[in-house]
């Protein structure tokens, strides 16, 4: 069997051999494990380098040499698959109508990396509920059901790769709430002129969001 944890490696395959594995006439990369190293001119993917196939516990990507020139010359190296925990709570409370992109972070139950906490490193994106489209990247604002997605993306730190993870949840944006009172002076009087103008009679809307223009009318009756 053959084992590789470590260190620099170029292998050339032929015709005949496999660049890792097997022998004189005799293709095949069973017995041999990887489970960490850098490598140059390997074909390779996430799961495997040279052919051979990684262990769950193991990926490969692109290799974070301090040294440039090693990097260039050794691109790929395998890592240890870091875990990653990323969750929302879906029974979090919806958000009302502020004007403003939604604050999506009371939706986030647990990011981490390891053992560190990852929510600063959270993204975003939404679309509207039962669209089926494509994700917007960012926050919703307008008052409406949506499907958000949380991001946390592929990291490597060290000898660590740590892989992407994604959670998503529903959550509604609420209209808010506005409330219009009618006031006035006790003493307010209007004497007949055949049209609906009353002096002295005010009209609050409370709740509206500050630039925007909302109108509001009201009935009302005087006595005679």
């Amino acid at each position: 069997d053959i084992t590789i944890s470590g260190g620099y490696v170029k292998a050339v395959g032929s015709s005949n051999a496999d660049a890792i594995g097997g022998g004189h006439l005799a293709r095949g990369t069973d017995g041999v494990t990887i489970t960490g190293g850098a490598f140059a001119d390997a074909d390779w993917s996430e799961g495997a380098v040279y052919g051979v196939t990684l262990p769950e516990s193991h990926v490969a990507a692109a290799n974070n040499d301090a040294d440039e020139a090693l990097r260039t010359d050794y691109p790929v190296r395998v890592f240890e698959v870091g875990g990653v925990t990323l969750a929302l709570d879906g029974s979090a409370p919806n958000p009302e109508y502020s004007g403003l992109p939604a604050d999506l972070s009371a939706l986030l139950e647990t990011a981490e990396r390891g053992d560190e906490d990852a929510s600063a490193f959270v993204t975003w994106s939404y679309r509207t509920a039962g669209s089926g489209g494509g994700y917007t990247d960012g926050a919703p604002t307008d008052v409406g059901s949506y499907n958000v997605r949380a991001t946390l993306t592929a990291l490597t730190e060290g000898s660590i790769r740590y892989p992407q993870a994604t959670a998503e949840a529903q959550m509604t944006i609420s209209p808010k709430a506005l409330t219009a009172t009618v006031s006035s002076d006790s003493s307010a009087t209007k004497t007949y002129d055949g049209t609906t103008a009353f002096e002295d009679v005010e009209l609050t809307l409370t709740g509206a969001v500050a630039g925007e223009d909302v109108t509001a009318t009201a009935d009302g009756t005087a006595a005679s």
